[in-house]
């Protein structure tokens, strides 16, 4: 991950994305990659990555995660990695390739679910103070990273007095072929009084290398209960 990739990815992102999203959005990625170019990857000179060494992080030579020859093809790996999961029949599974919603590869159903990217594009204002609303980028440089590339991820919504009989399964898979970064969103807002359960799973179709840089934010109002369970069973 040099600067030149990263420059040449925001780049990528403009392109696809920038034209129909509104100035706030546009505002809050500026100012994210910003911040991002100012601190740079965490180093052990930081105490919270005291023992852990990123420079393998920036040898990494990634392909751009935006664009249409950058969609992964669902490919029998993909098939087979998006069936190999953990929770029963009963949940609701909704399926994410290199950060980026596959209906096709979803099961089941939940008006409590809604991708981000389909509702930046409906309904973006219904964002705006939510997203990044608990995540920090000022102080954590992935944080920031995610932001800067903000695209799509998933809302869950639980509405007061709600309890959700079906568990929410998110998955989250690295394709095969590739190295890339996805850097997905998690919104999870939880009215007055609501119950859920959610998964959020991490997984890799293959053994190539590649960055998740995923950000989970969880506003849980008076006297609600949530159940999160985050499962990384990606490649080493």
């Amino acid at each position: 991950m040099n600067d030149e990739w990263l420059r040449n990815e925001r780049a990528a992102l403009v392109r696809e994305r920038g034209q129909d999203d509104p100035p706030w959005l546009i505002g809050l990625r500026d100012e994210a990659f910003g911040l991002f170019e100012s601190q740079g990857l965490p180093t052990p000179k930081l105490e919270e990555w005291r023992y852990t060494n990123l420079s393998a992080l920036e040898k990494l030579e990634f392909e751009s995660s935006f664009g249409p020859e950058s969609a992964a093809e669902t490919s029998q790996a993909l098939t087979a990695a998006a069936a190999e999961t953990v929770t029963n029949e009963a949940a609701a599974r909704f399926v994410f390739i290199d950060g980026h919603y596959r209906e096709e590869l979803s099961r089941g159903h939940s008006k409590a679910f809604i991708n981000l990217a389909t509702l930046r594009n409906r309904d973006p204002n219904s964002l705006r103070g939510r997203l990044g609303g608990l995540a920090q980028p000022k102080r954590h440089a992935f944080a920031a990273l995610n932001t800067a590339f903000l695209d799509d991820g998933a809302v869950i919504r639980v509405p007061a007095g709600t309890q959700l009989e079906q568990p929410i399964h998110l998955v989250f898979i690295a394709s095969p072929g590739a190295v890339r970064a996805q850097h997905p969103r998690i919104l999870v807002h939880l009215e007055k009084g609501s119950r859920a359960r959610i998964v959020q799973e991490h997984r890799s179709a293959g053994r190539d290398a590649a960055l998740t840089n995923a950000v989970s934010e969880i506003h849980a109002m008076e006297d609600s209960a949530l159940e999160f369970v985050l499962l990384q069973h990606e490649s080493e």
